[in-house]
């Protein structure tokens, strides 16, 4: 059973249209899983910032 912290992040009108209805099922599939997702438009950088999945 996955469980701890998914840190992902996607531009915003891709992430409010495609991303965030498949993370709110995944989150229902696996409630022992914390889903950090940010929404932007700006440049990340993914490595420091700490995230899994753009």
């Amino acid at each position: 059973v996955p469980r701890g912290r998914l840190r992902l992040t996607a531009p915003v009108t891709y992430g409010e249209k495609s991303i965030a209805p498949l993370v709110n099922d995944f989150v229902l599939r696996y409630p022992e899983l914390d889903v950090d997702m940010k929404l932007t438009n700006q440049t990340l950088d993914l490595v420091a910032e700490g995230y899994d999945l753009a």
